[in-house]
């Protein structure tokens, strides 16, 4: 690291909202409940664990990723890297603009 500290004034996120922080603050607004019950017809869930998920559905994040590069990655790592570009997007940075070390 080059030392110098960083601070990222914007966030992202996603999830049985939807994507981005105006779902989520309008679904709060409302009152909306954003967990379910989850399914655990397969059996290997631990006995009085969590019953409700707040699970996210599929999202375009073309606007986020390139497919190339969507296609290399796992669900989750596609969730992290385009809610971590929504955020620096929020923040007023440019995400090709940051150091690369």
């Amino acid at each position: 690291m080059s030392g110098v500290d960083v601070v990222v004034t914007g966030f992202g996120c996603l999830g049985p909202w939807g994507f981005g922080h105006a779902p989520l603050a309008a679904a709060l607004a409302r009152g909306e409940a954003l967990a379910t019950p989850m399914d655990r017809s397969a059996g290997y869930h631990r006995r009085n664990s969590a019953t409700l998920v707040g699970s996210a559905d599929r999202f375009d994040l073309s606007a986020h990723l390139s497919p190339a590069a969507a296609r290399r990655m796992s669900t989750l790592s596609r969730y992290a890297v385009a809610t971590t570009r929504l955020a620096l997007q929020e923040a007023g940075l440019a995400p090709d603009a940051l150091p690369r070390e």
